[in-house]
């Protein structure tokens, strides 16, 4: 199959996905019942998919139409109004975590299709203050003119990717927290040695890395993403969400063939951002809920239920 082939294939693919999925959802609204579909993900090309309809996998796109649905990567998505609980610590057993995620008006582009987050800035911390990604007022805005820039969702893009003007800003902050967080003792790798520019060891040639924690994985810098007015807190993107091979920051630099979607956005989060984050999208009400990664909350998209269970109590 020719690349030109290819691409209509998964073009057609992902249209069907977005028709059978529209039709599912308006199936559960009818109902009063959600559709729950287990997500899984093809490791050749990152793409994720779900079975809706004679077990035939189809492309999970958020470029499309769909009503209030909740997604959690890469294990589920949920079609219709539904609770989704998931086990903590919380000694009272699983609550509902659809109530307790922050909030969001997201942005459409009315030339393309999409989710798009009313960020206003980035900024990187780790163990000292937060440092801002250095970027003119607006770099990040969405024109719904000309439908360019923006921060957009996707899941068909495995990392993030950014407009050249902004990957440089944002790779200046990132070494800046690293080598001053770390006591000087880390620095950024030669380029071009892997497939990540911003990988990341001891200074000098020392073996010295990012270390690990005890609970939430490898102790490396946040990426704060900060969102404009209706927004009830940012979205902070945390080491499981960006780290790849151990000390790569996985956020690459647009090439010179442009964004892998359209719209030319400046910034498209991608699905290794999106994974064990659960979204709750409400085109009713125009908002998004987002988690924070779930590890941190000692949970993941795994160990969700659709209903809510009461622990055993112990008999007198």
């Amino acid at each position: 199959m020719s690349r030109a082939q290819e691409h209509s294939y998964v073009l057609a693919r992902i249209a069907m996905a977005v028709l059978l999925l529209v039709q599912c959802t308006a199936q559960a609204a009818s109902d009063q019942k959600p559709l729950v579909s287990r997500i899984t993900q093809d490791f050749n090309t990152s793409l994720y998919t779900v079975s809706i309809k004679n077990g035939a996998p189809l492309v999970v796109d958020l470029a499309g139409s769909l009503v209030w649905f909740a997604l959690c990567l890469p294990v589920f998505a949920a079609f219709g109004d539904t609770p989704v609980y998931l086990p903590n610590y919380n000694p009272s057993g699983p609550f509902d975590y659809t109530k307790r995620i922050q909030q969001t008006p997201f942005l459409t582009n009315p030339r393309t299709p999409g989710y798009y987050l009313p960020v206003k800035g980035i900024s990187v911390s780790w163990r000292g203050p937060s440092v801002p990604v250095s970027l003119p007022a607006g770099a990040l805005d969405l024109d719904v003119r000309t439908g360019r820039g923006g921060v957009v969702l996707s899941t068909v893009t495995p990392n993030a990717v950014m407009r050249p003007d902004v990957f440089r800003a944002f790779a200046k902050a990132f070494d800046t927290v690293v080598v001053r967080d770390s006591g000087g003792r880390m620095a950024r790798g030669a380029p071009g040695h892997r497939r990540f520019e911003l990988c990341y060891g001891g200074a000098g040639g020392t073996s010295f890395t990012f270390p690990m924690m005890k609970w939430t994985g490898i102790d490396a810098p946040a990426i704060t993403l900060q969102l404009g007015a209706g927004a009830t807190g940012n979205w902070t993107i945390l080491n499981s969400n960006y780290l790849r091979e151990w000390s790569c920051v996985g956020v690459v630099e647009m090439g010179p063939e442009g964004m892998p979607v359209d719209g030319e956005p400046a910034v498209v989060l991608g699905g290794v951002q999106l994974e064990n984050v659960l979204l709750v999208f409400d085109l009713d009400k125009r908002t998004l809920g987002f988690s924070r990664l779930l590890e941190w909350d000692l949970t993941s998209c795994y160990s969700a239920t659709m209903f809510r269970y009461k622990l055993p109590t112990t008999q007198p």
